[in-house]
């Protein structure tokens, strides 16, 4: 069970890493924004969002923004966003856009949080940049860790070493004594 959780897991990292590794080329050649602002009307007032993805410059920015509105008249659209850690922002008719480099790190990576509170409004939100060669490496890592293990597996197996401890089974074959693994027959040779 547990080797397939780790295939499934490289297999869906390997997807990722690929598609990660064609967005950040991308992302030195062409901007890309991906921007939700839903609104929904409540008993209380009104509920709005912006659920930004940006990727531009070998960066990715992720981010939420949820306003609620009392109900006092119609509905304001002077929402404002002030960031509290990392990038600078400014807000616009289509919503907030992360200016960079001004906040990030040397190495790329960002991150805000935000919570205020007005009267008839509350504003919260987060929200992180990284550089798309840290997500390489991260997505990267379950494939890595696939391909150690299959191969100490089968240089256990070459040996005629328990699969499970590298316990020397030349001696007792079917069962390893350390701990109790019943390991197949070893390679004739």
């Amino acid at each position: 069970m547990t080797r397939l959780l780790l295939n499934l897991l490289s297999i869906l990292s390997l997807l990722l890493f690929t598609a990660a590794e064609a967005l950040w080329v991308r992302s030195h050649f062409a901007s890309d924004r991906l921007l939700w602002c839903p609104l929904c009307d409540t008993p209380d007032g009104y509920v709005s969002g912006e659920y930004l993805l940006d990727s531009r410059g070998g960066i990715l920015y992720v981010g939420a923004v949820r306003h609620q509105h009392h109900k006092v008249g119609n509905l304001p659209f002077d929402f404002e966003v002030s960031p509290v850690l990392g990038a600078d922002f400014e807000f616009s008719d289509e919503g907030w856009t992360v200016r960079a480099p001004d906040g990030r790190s040397d190495w790329g990576f960002s991150g805000w949080t935000l919570n205020k509170s007005r009267p008839g409004r509350r504003t919260t939100g987060v929200g992180w940049s990284t550089p798309y060669w840290f997500l390489l490496l991260l997505f990267s890592l379950p494939p890595t860790l696939h391909v150690v293990l299959s191969r100490r597996r089968r240089r256990r197996r070459h040996l005629g070493l328990c699969p499970r401890c590298g316990y020397d089974l030349r001696a007792t074959p079917g069962k390893c004594p350390e701990c109790g693994t019943i390991s197949p027959a070893p390679p004739a040779g």
